[in-house]
């Protein structure tokens, strides 16, 4: 009896050992899979109209700061909220129609880049409008803030909506009529970069703005 006991303790040990390497081998795969970063990917503006933040204008998911943000089926998106995000933003592609509007207590803050009617026959359309109330800003991102490149584009900041942008680029091709225009008490254009560029068909209006723009 004390034999056949023995065999049975020897024989269970690689079984133990086995479960025992399974769940190392689990809790490593469950490491690496929860550690992962999350890749980027594209989301497009689904709706004819709707809210930045609400999931089912993106088809499902809002933007996240890594993400692109397309929007390019004549649609509108509008900021009413803050903490709204994007990796890059494209406002008009190959489509014409195409708005944003960040109202009064509205923040957009793009990580990389804002472009605005970039192919050619496409438009974009810009209103950061405070409404003399809470602030409406737009962070347009780390590069160059492309108001219209093939398209045509037209940017307007009023009533002490506020836009911060690294380099600024109006008008970019020949094509291109884009505009920018900046009124209203309080309404801010800041460019870090301070590399304005316009084209002979584009161009930038300050009407009645005391702080106008810093670019």
């Amino acid at each position: 009896m004390r034999k056949v006991f023995k065999n049975q303790r020897f024989m269970s040990r690689p079984s133990e050992a086995l479960d025992r390497c399974s769940i190392k081998y689990l809790i490593l795969i469950s490491i690496f899979f929860f550690s992962s970063p999350t890749s980027a990917a594209t989301r497009n503006w689904s709706v004819s109209s709707g809210n930045w933040d609400a999931p089912a204008s993106w088809g499902g998911t809002v933007p996240s700061s890594t993400d692109t943000a397309d929007i390019n089926n004549m649609g509108t998106a509008t900021v009413n909220t803050s903490g709204q995000v994007a990796g890059t933003l494209n406002l008009g592609q190959t489509t014409s129609g195409n708005s944003l509007n960040i109202n009064s207590g509205g923040t957009l803050t793009i990580s990389t880049g804002s472009n605005m009617a970039t192919g050619t026959g496409s438009t974009g359309q810009a209103i950061i409008d405070a409404m003399s109330s809470s602030a409406a800003t737009w962070h347009t991102g780390t590069g160059t803030f492309n108001v219209g490149e093939s398209g045509n584009a037209t940017l307007t900041i009023q009533n002490g909506g506020t836009v911060n942008s690294a380099g600024v680029s109006i008008a970019g091709n020949s094509t291109s009529t884009s505009t920018a225009t900046i009124s209203g008490s309080g309404s801010t254009w800041t460019a870090t970069g301070k590399s304005y560029r316009t084209r002979k068909a584009g161009g930038l209006t300050v009407v009645s703005s005391p702080k106008g723009c810093h670019c």
